[in-house]
């Protein structure tokens, strides 16, 4: 089945702000949802984007002219993020400010080939299945890796399945 393409200002707007950054980035949340599904499900407050950890100091070199926070996890506050030490592990989601425009960026980590659920790292994905575009190329979390993050009721760990070999 041929998918549509998802058109929004919005996306746009994050796809201008993010050329010519040199390495892999991701649309996550809702927006990777709705690219899948090649249809916009619902309104979205924003766009979030993921990244490799590996790369957060190139992220924090090409929004250097942007004001900068980190989440503190559990704490529901930011801090300033002043350099790259600043969102080391538990830290994962960065926020950017300019001019009214503001980016939220995800850090996802991996080893090797595979990368690690944030919440439980024996939950891993082969990178290869967690990237991919939409009908104008745009890059999008896959909806198995979205959906993981939607899930917060712990599964007993002989109830897992296993995201190397599901099919979604």
């Amino acid at each position: 089945m041929k998918k549509c393409a998802v058109f929004s200002p919005e996306l746009d707007r994050v796809i201008r702000l993010m050329e010519g950054f040199q390495h892999p980035w991701f649309i996550a949340g809702g927006w990777a949802l709705d690219l899948a599904c090649g249809r916009q499900t619902r309104a979205h407050d924003d766009v979030d984007l993921c990244l490799f950890r590996e790369n957060n100091a190139s992220l924090l070199r090409f929004f250097e002219d942007w004001e900068k926070a980190v989440a503190v996890p559990g704490e529901g506050r930011l801090v300033c993020c002043r350099s790259e030490r600043d969102v080391e592990p538990p830290r994962h989601e960065l926020h950017f400010c300019k001019e009214g425009q503001a980016l939220e960026f995800l850090l996802i980590d991996r080893e090797g080939d595979e990368v690690l659920f944030r919440r439980d790292p024996s939950i891993r994905m082969p990178l290869g299945r967690l990237a991919r575009k939409d009908p104008l190329g745009r890059p999008y979390v896959s909806p198995a890796w979205q959906l993981l993050f939607k899930a917060k009721i712990p599964v007993p760990r002989t109830k897992r399945i296993s995201l190397r070999t599901s099919r979604f």
